[in-house]
């Protein structure tokens, strides 16, 4: 399963056994490369052994190689199939002479991503139109390589974070921080990606959509930063929990702070923002705007800004 409660290794004889399993119903999954793939239901009662006895089927099956230069070895690349949409993925290791197989998959078409070594964050390459029991698909590398492009953005950026999506794929990925602040993120496929920076100060910022050639370093340029505006707490606004919330078109982004006391001056991002206070039974909400390189200050009682 994509992310499973637990998970075993069968014996050579196929027996299994899981341990501390919490009583209730659950899915027990097995198989999933070239020997198939089988899932039963189970229930679970507390104090008692569940017996349960899987049996693989191939039912659908996609092959596939991947070719690398000189005739070099992709074992244990990944190979996912991603079909209709809701749908779990399936993967399975690619093998020492490049072939691989998915087993039991669903009826109709898919995207096949190859996902190389497991330190590779996004796919190398992309099969958008892979078909179950249709040809053998083909991963040729030889002409370009295995992928060696890098991206960086240079330290005392301000960002915390930096998220890349690849357009062909629509896979994302976190680039790395490195000791000296500055992010990297590697072993990256020709190609489209849009590159997205967060910052403590500035907040969001996309950075649009670059090219990369997938053999060199791609260096971004210093981040252009809005000025974040302040907030001030003369008092404390309540004697409960005090919790601040971004408010973005698609979500409400919650900040993490320390313990409010009063008297703080917060340096947010400019934008509107939502400030819930008060005792468990009796919550107060407020909204309000912080512009850019300006200060707003919030009454201690239910009023709002001034």
């Amino acid at each position: 399963a994509d992310r499973p409660e637990d998970r075993v290794r069968t014996r050579a004889d196929g027996t299994f056994e899981l341990q501390l399993v919490e009583p209730g119903d659950v899915v027990v999954r097995a198989g999933g490369g070239a020997a198939g793939l089988a899932t039963a239901p189970l229930r679970v009662f507390g104090g008692q052994v569940a017996n349960c006895t899987l049996q693989l089927l191939r039912g659908r099956v996609l092959t596939g190689r991947v070719l690398l230069p000189d005739g070099a070895s992709p074992a244990d690349w990944r190979v996912h199939f991603v079909g209709s949409p809701g749908a779990l993925p399936d993967g399975t290791l690619v093998r020492s002479d490049g072939r691989f197989e998915l087993a039991n998959l669903p009826p109709g078409v898919g995207q096949l991503l190859l996902a190389g070594p497991v330190d590779a964050r996004l796919p190398f390459a992309t099969a958008a139109n892979a078909r179950t029991d249709g040809d053998e698909v083909v991963f040729d590398l030889r002409a370009t390589g295995v992928p060696a492009g890098l991206l960086r953005l240079p330290p005392d950026s301000g960002a915390v974070d930096l998220w890349v999506w690849q357009r062909e794929s629509g896979c994302g990925a976190a680039a790395r921080q490195l000791p000296d602040g500055s992010f990297e993120l590697g072993m990256l496929a020709s190609g489209n990606y849009t590159v997205v920076a967060a910052g403590e100060v500035f907040g969001t910022v996309s950075l649009g959509e670059i090219w990369i050639d997938g053999r060199g370093v791609t260096e971004l340029g210093p981040l252009s930063q809005p000025s974040p505006g302040e907030l001030v707490l003369p008092e404390p606004v309540s004697r409960g929990r005090i919790e601040l919330y971004r408010r973005l078109p698609e979500l409400d982004l919650c900040a993490h702070l320390p313990t409010l006391k009063g008297g703080e001056r917060l340096r947010l991002p400019a934008g509107r923002w939502l400030l819930l206070s008060g005792e468990p039974g009796a919550p107060m909400a407020r909204e309000f705007e912080v512009a850019a390189g300006r200060v707003v200050e919030l009454d201690a009682g239910a009023g709002g800004p001034r």
